[in-house]
């Protein structure tokens, strides 16, 4: 299969370092080679897959605490769904404290090795936001087989 390009248009260094991670995983598992094309505002391009975290990214990387565990050794427990950025930004930096880690980008140095071992099914069930953005990118990788 042929490399492919993705432009990722994101809001900042958060969504980037979550969001890069995750589409390359789930290409992996589509066997899609892609390589990821980052787009600011300044040269910005529409993404071809709307990723909406919502209410916001670092929340994401709370989901999954196996994954979180397998990550950092030490689980986190889900956090419930209220729209306060700086409370899932605390809640990601108190986590990986209380796993023993230093949060140097707020935890999200960690983004990486959470989404590689994500169970992105149950991840699923557990986020509106989150599932419509696997759903998409999955429906557009099944679309370059076709």
């Amino acid at each position: 299969m042929r490399e492919r390009t993705i432009t990722l248009f994101v809001e900042d260094f958060a969504h980037q370092q979550v969001i890069g991670p995750l589409v390359l995983r789930l290409a992996a598992e589509h066997g899609a080679a892609v390589r990821l094309d980052w787009r600011s505002a300044v040269r910005g391009h529409a993404p071809v897959v709307v990723a909406v975290p919502d209410p916001h990214i670092e929340r994401w990387l709370l989901l999954d605490g196996e994954a979180f565990k397998a990550a950092l050794g030490r689980g986190c427990d889900a956090p419930d769904r209220k729209c306060d950025r700086d409370r899932y930004k605390q809640r990601l930096i108190e986590a990986v404290r209380d796993a023993g880690a230093i949060p140097i980008l707020g935890g999200l140095e960690h983004a990486e090795d959470i989404v590689r071992r994500m169970d992105v099914e149950r991840t699923t069930r557990a986020d509106r936001s989150f599932k419509r953005f696997v759903e998409d990118l999955r429906a557009t990788f099944r679309g370059w087989r076709a």
